[in-house]
């Protein structure tokens, strides 16, 4: 007969063959890292049983089969297949796809245009030096984004389909030349953290927030601490007949390998500032209370009722400190 045609769960770590002429479709989980494996079928399978695949490390993967009857798909690790240069376009249909790892694939050049899968929370894709463009992405659980190492070009007006997610960090994307606005539509957004990004150019605007008051902020520190050190970014507010700074505290950085750019905003509650002659500065200091250089910074202050042509003055002049 077929050879594993009643399979359920094949885990076969360091598998020295080639290729992998099996009957899967009553396959669950199909785990095979570090294996020998350039592919696994030519035919198109019902794979409505599995959920799980694992090739990580398998260095000499060139291709996927097609998985457009794996509907079930929850995982799909490929860590490490540094001979893969494209995924099965078919990936884009997999609605219930729950963690794609695509870290390390070096020689990746392309993913579908889009990835479609609402339950999509894990995209790991650090170290995919050769891949040019991010795909759109529709999923409303993804709450961390890590681009590391990346060869996107441009980080696309597409991110806003991202509506739950929290932590954006860009990292050593030397290739990367601009980051749509349309991360400020993110409205779960809590930290946007870009390191060593050498050709980017500029963001595209800078848009105000509907806010009573408060201000978005950008602050650019050098490299000057060691590593494991975590330092917190202070703002002092205060009015002009104050004698003492109102300390804020606007969040935490940790060590990094060049200029670090720290972006953000701060609700001032109900106050109006419009009507306030306040000063605002910022520092950083380590958690023992040493303080370090900021580099440059630049502030945008937000009212509700700003008028169009007052916020694209302040945007312009917050935007030259992006530059």
């Amino acid at each position: 007969g077929v050879p594993f045609a009643e399979v359920r769960h094949l885990e076969w770590a360091r598998c020295p063959l080639k290729t992998l002429n099996i009957c899967a479709e009553k396959l669950v989980s199909l785990k095979m890292p570090r294996s020998k494996v350039q592919q696994l079928w030519d035919d198109v399978q019902d794979l409505v049983n599995l959920k799980e695949i694992d090739l990580s490390r398998s260095e000499s993967l060139t291709k996927l089969p097609d998985l457009s009857r794996a509907k079930n798909l929850e995982i799909l690790w490929l860590r490490g297949c540094l001979s893969l240069v494209e995924t099965h376009s078919t990936i884009q249909y997999l609605n219930k796809l729950e963690d794609l790892d695509l870290d390390y694939c070096i020689s990746l050049t392309s993913l579908p245009t889009s990835i479609h899968s609402k339950h999509l929370k894990e995209l790991s894709l650090r170290g995919c030096s050769n891949l040019k463009i991010f795909p759109e992405i529709t999923s409303c659980h993804m709450w961390r984004l890590e681009l590391t190492k990346v060869g996107i070009k441009e980080l696309p007006s597409s991110i806003e389909c991202l509506s739950n997610l929290q932590y954006l960090y860009i990292w050593d994307c030397s290739e990367l030349e601009s980051i749509s606005s349309s991360i400020f539509k993110l409205n779960s957004l809590e930290s946007i953290d870009i390191s060593n990004c050498s050709n980017l150019k500029r963001f595209l605007e800078i848009p105000s927030c509907n806010i009573d008051g408060g201000f978005a902020f950008c602050i650019v520190v050098p490299h000057c601490w060691e590593p494991c050190e975590t330092h917190e970014v202070f703002c002092g507010l205060k009015h002009k007949s104050q004698r003492n700074l109102d300390r804020r505290s606007l969040g935490r950085i940790s060590y990094v390998e060049s200029d670090h750019v720290f972006l953000g905003s701060y609700l001032l509650g109900y106050e109006d500032l419009s009507k306030r002659d306040d000063e605002v500065s910022f520092y950083i200091s380590t958690i023992y209370g040493d303080d370090v250089e900021v580099k440059q910074c630049g502030i945008h202050f937000v009212y509700a009722q700003d008028s169009t042509e007052s916020r694209e003055e302040e945007e312009e002049d917050l935007l030259r400190y992006l530059l």
